[in-house]
């Protein structure tokens, strides 16, 4: 009966250390980023390991962009090639930040994982001083809990019209999952 007990307390406790509503994503992002730039200053010694991946690394001149350069950095918790073969190799991603830059624009996108399921998907493009960021926000089920768009620092509804010259740049969520669905399938494929 003990036994049992603490096998149920566990389960319980285990289900609410789970990010579930958008305060525990924010908490949980703000502590997977205390962690990143630890693992930045104390290098090898830090609590999460990193992989880069660069396009363009010297900025050359790409035609018609100019000059551009893009680097998607992959934070993870443990080395998956190391898991057993049936462990989820993705479940060990935390958090992806995709950055471009060019001379018109800078954007960068984060994707927060958490047991390998999209918590959060943020968006910032910076084009001539004009700001547009948005926030997606996915409970573990993949639920859309709330999204959250702001233009030079407003907060703006999702059925304003002022965004229209921006819909083909604001990701919708579906497509947010799909696109870290394949940033996580480049990371596992790259060990």
């Amino acid at each position: 009966m003990k036994r049992f007990c603490l096998l149920v307390l566990g389960f319980i406790v285990s289900i609410f250390s789970f990010a579930q509503s958008v305060n525990e994503i924010q908490q949980y992002n703000e502590a997977i980023n205390q962690q990143v730039a630890q693992s930045l200053a104390e290098k090898y010694d830090g609590p999460l390991y990193h992989n880069q991946w660069v396009t363009n690394k010297d900025s050359a001149s790409w035609p018609v962009v100019g000059m551009y350069s893009a680097t998607t950095d992959f934070w993870y918790n443990y080395p998956p090639d190391i898991l057993d073969e049936n462990d989820n190799r993705d479940s060990v991603l935390v958090k992806i930040n995709a950055k471009q830059r060019s001379i018109s624009y800078w954007q960068n996108e984060t994707f927060l994982f958490q047991k390998g399921k999209l918590l959060l998907y943020t968006y910032r493009l910076d084009e001539g001083g004009d700001v547009l960021e948005q926030s997606i926000y996915f409970s573990l089920s993949g639920k859309l809990l709330q999204q959250v768009i702001f233009f030079n620092e407003k907060e703006i509804p999702l059925n304003d019209n002022s965004l229209e010259p921006y819909q083909n740049i604001l990701m919708k969520p579906e497509t947010a999952i799909a696109t870290a669905k394949k940033l996580t399938g480049l990371f596992v494929h790259s060990f």
